[in-house]
């Protein structure tokens, strides 16, 4: 059987550490479509394991860097596919993850030249 912990600088860390060390783009759009760009970062910032007293203000800052802060009460299924990309690399980058996987994260966006 496999140890569900791992050793980091000789700190064994538990599997709630691990999840939260990890942010994940997905190639298909993991946001709740029938809410806001909003209302999807501050939920899955609360499960992403972000300080309570912290969410407001790290939902502001991945919105400002992702350059949605416009779009932030737009429902997502309202979005341009090109703004539904940005919020799920924002959804990855929440609560500053060590790793980022990323599955085809431009895919469906067109190239700009």
């Amino acid at each position: 059987m496999i140890n569900p912990e791992f050793i980091d600088n000789n700190e064994v860390m538990d599997r709630e550490k691990i999840f939260k060390s990890i942010g994940f783009c997905s190639q298909d759009d993991l946001a709740l479509l029938d809410n806001t760009v909003k209302e999807n970062l501050t939920f899955l910032a609360k499960i992403r394991g972000v300080a309570k007293e912290a969410i407001e203000s790290e939902v502001m800052s991945i919105m400002e860097r992702m350059n949605l802060v416009s779009s932030q009460n737009h429902l997502v299924c309202d979005l341009h596919q090109e703004q539904r990309k940005k919020l799920s690399v924002a959804i990855a980058l929440l609560n500053n993850p060590r790793i980022i996987m990323m599955d085809e994260p431009t895919s469906g966006i067109m190239r700009r030249l």
